[in-house]
Order: C-alpha cells, then structure tokens, then sequence
C-alpha cells in the first residue's frame, strides 16, 4: 500500500478551478485516467482484492481510500460555502457516488472508465445538489 501510495500520489493533485464543476469535472477526470496505466489497473484490482481477504490489510487500504475521498469531501466544502452546493448535503454519501461508479467499472469491466465522460458525470451528480429556488415542486419535501 505504501508503494502504491508513494508510486501515484503526486499524479492525483487536488483540483481547485474556483467552480465546482470544474474542480469535480477535473477530479474524475484524472480518476478515470487510470485506463491509461494497465499496470496500476491491475494493481488496484489486487489491492481491492486484498483488502476483501486480508484483515491486516483492510485498514491500510481503506486509510488510503478514504484520502481520495476526502479530497472529494473538501472540493464539495468549497462549493457549499460558496453556495454552489445545498449546505447540507450529507457529503460522505456523495463522494461515495463520486467513487462507486468508478470502482464497480474498474472491477466488474461492464463498462469503460473514459476521462471524456467526465463532465457528464459530473454534470449528473451534482444536479442533485444545486440549492432550488422556489418551493419544492410537487412530490418532493
């Protein structure tokens, strides 16, 4: 896990565009990128793998991963104080949508990892999150 860490970590710097879009568009993006890294592929499959088989290794690994996702965490903190987001977005839940995708297509394969589909899927998740104005339209409270 440590060479893992020390092999990638400076090749996923923390986005900060000044907007929302482009900080999570730019997150993903450099996330999904790692199709192009065969090796590091195969690497995070076997390190999700062990995780699953090894209860030594679980919590270095999951330390590992819960630093990506705070660093979805605090580009989401950003956009709340700068009222881009709902204030009170439950934004663990989101960083885990964030991640989900991206680690059910690096391990199932059902579908590809493409940094061009980064803005959409960013687009998609954060529509959720935008503060309406307005009541609520029917249905939703």
């Amino acid at each position: 896990m440590e060479a893992y860490t020390q092999r990638v970590a400076h090749r996923m710097p923390e986005p900060d565009t000044g907007s929302v879009d482009g900080d999570l568009t730019a997150f993903l993006a450099q996330l999904y990128r790692v199709v192009d890294h065969p090796p590091r592929v195969r690497a995070l499959r076997g390190l999700m793998a062990e995780a699953q088989l090894d209860p030594a290794f679980a919590d270095p690994f999951r330390d590992w991963v819960d630093s990506r996702r705070q660093v979805v965490v605090r580009l989401l903190e950003r956009a709340a104080h700068r009222g881009e987001i709902v204030p009170d977005a439950d934004l663990g839940y989101v960083a885990d949508l964030v991640f989900g995708p991206f680690w059910y297509r690096l391990l199932v394969q059902h579908a590809p990892l493409d940094p061009a589909d980064a803005p959409g899927h960013a687009t998609r998740l954060l529509e959720g999150l935008r503060p309406r104005s307005g009541p609520p339209a029917r249905g939703q409270m």
